[in-house]
């Protein structure tokens, strides 16, 4: 990124219209800390898009184990009122598509999972 500080306010802002963040502090701070995960987490979002309903609310939040064995990692739960048939087939249409390709940028700092409403 050429302007750093500017850089990461698009990001953040980009990221606030995108996602329902539940904590902002602790996502920013994650993101700083793993700034690849930037632009991974809005190709995500356009390509959750793709697959689910473009009004389909996606929260991302940063998971921690509460008996600190894992590292915290990022969480993208995609909200969904389909029926748990239907959505599980649409995930899979997504990790074959998106997900699957792209696994090895995260390095194993993000997850994406389904959060039924």
């Amino acid at each position: 990124m050429a302007d750093e500080g500017h850089g990461m306010e698009t990001y953040i802002g980009r990221i606030a219209k995108s996602y329902e963040v539940e904590d902002t502090e602790a996502v920013e701070s994650y993101l700083d800390k793993h700034p690849s995960l930037y632009d991974l987490v809005i190709e995500a979002r356009q390509e959750i898009t793709t697959h689910f309903d473009s009004g389909t609310p996606v929260l991302l939040d940063v998971a921690v184990d509460p008996e600190g064995i894992e590292d915290p990692e990022l969480v993208l739960r995609v909200q969904t009122k389909l029926p748990v048939n239907l959505a599980m087939e649409r995930l899979a249409a997504f990790d074959q598509a998106w997900w699957l390709p792209n696994l090895r940028r995260p390095q194993q700092r993000l997850t994406i999972d389904l959060q039924f409403s």
